[in-house]
């Protein structure tokens, strides 16, 4: 099943107010702001890991406004290979590539299952 399937069969395209993205099968993505930094984007929703390494504590993102617009506030203690590890991070052009670079958290999430086994 298909986003937009979902979105029609939830009958939200009724709605006058319903955004075009979710008709064209988009999600509205919001910015990650650090020290005055674009740093990237994820999908708008709440911030989510996907990695065993990096878990989002309360404070790590807070909703800003940023010429006038909603944008997430990242805590100055986040670093480079934590935004790496959120569900669907893309990095900002102007960004060096450590900010996607997605090894470290799996080596250590491939290591952390390892631990786990019985």
């Amino acid at each position: 099943m298909t986003k937009k399937s979902i979105v029609m069969e939830s009958g939200y395209e009724a709605c006058p107010n319903f955004p075009k993205e979710f008709e064209r099968g988009e999600i509205p993505r919001i910015e990650i702001w650090q020290r005055d930094e674009l740093i990237g984007t994820i999908p708008d929703e709440a911030p989510r890991s996907r990695s065993g390494i990096f878990d989002i504590r309360p404070g790590d993102f807070k909703r800003a406004q940023r010429d006038g617009k909603d944008v997430l506030q990242a805590a100055p203690m986040i670093g480079p290979g934590d935004f790496a590890c959120l569900e669907g991070f893309k990095q900002s052009p102007h960004q060096p590539g450590c900010y996607s670079d997605t090894s470290h958290a799996e080596m250590f999430d491939a290591l952390s299952a390892l631990v786990r086994k019985p």
